[in-house]
């Protein structure tokens, strides 16, 4: 919560200070022109916003690697995209790395913070494929081209550049290992539905909320080793939710 409202405090510090501190483009649209002449109300409306949420979750994240670079969904375009920042930087520094006529609603961060992993669909429709574009420059990759889009349902970005996706689609879900070069393979379906939660810290498996029978109120936890799409580990209670969290390292037992 606090660091939400540090980086609405830089949100709007920016935006009153010069309205066009984007970093990479001014905004596009006018929607967010404030001036001191406007009533309260409407300087309020038109006030540039964190969105309280996105489709994964939290509308800010951290990188696990590094603390150099951060990434944010924010509307300074009149429509919610992508942007990253300095946490360091006061007034944040803004830069836009998305830039759809739908906005965006889904985007994460590579673990080094060099690239921004965000959701492609068509419309707004929910149904796409992840892309991979890098912050500092170069060619936006789209990861698992090759496999159809699917309905988001989660991302796990991994150090080497590929990513581990979650599809969902009219039955069940695909887990899917796109490569560094963006080439995409189904570890293994379900007839159950589910959302990616990340990885273990070795990367080598998918951590996933499953929603066995299709009963989302009692998700339970499903693990699958990615190189061969077995499942390793499942716990689920009927009646009962166990969703997981995220993976942490587990301190080894000191000797006595």
């Amino acid at each position: 919560m606090l660091a939400s409202t540090i980086v609405r405090s830089n949100l709007a510090i920016l935006a009153l200070s010069n309205g066009d501190g984007c970093g990479q483009r001014a905004p596009t649209d006018k929607v967010f022109d404030v001036t001191d002449q406007m009533p309260s109300w409407e300087r309020r409306l038109r006030a540039p916003q964190i969105p309280p949420w996105t489709l994964l979750g939290s509308s800010a994240v951290w990188p696990r690697d590094t603390t150099h670079r951060a990434l944010v969904m924010a509307n300074l375009s009149g429509r919610v995209e992508a942007y990253v920042y300095g946490p360091g930087d006061e007034p944040a520094a803004l830069q836009q790395v998305t830039d759809r006529p739908q906005g965006t609603l889904a985007a994460s961060m590579s673990p080094n913070g060099d690239a921004v992993l965000w959701f492609d669909d068509s419309g707004g429709d929910e149904v796409g494929r992840w892309v991979r574009q890098p912050v500092d420059g170069g060619d936006a990759l789209v990861l698992g081209a090759n496999l159809d889009p699917g309905f988001m349902a989660g991302v796990a970005p991994l150090a080497d550049g590929g990513a581990v996706i979650v599809y969902l689609g009219d039955v069940g879900m695909t887990v899917v290992h796109a490569s560094a070069d963006g080439d995409g393979r189904v570890v293994g379906t379900s007839a159950d539905a589910g959302e990616l939660v990340g990885t273990d810290i070795a990367e080598t498996q998918a951590i996933i909320a499953v929603a066995r029978e299709g009963d989302w109120q009692h998700l339970g936890v499903r693990i699958l080793r990615l190189a061969d799409g077995v499942v390793t580990h499942e716990r689920v209670e009927p009646g009962r939710g166990l969703p997981p969290w995220r993976s942490t390292p587990v301190a080894p037992h000191a000797s006595s």
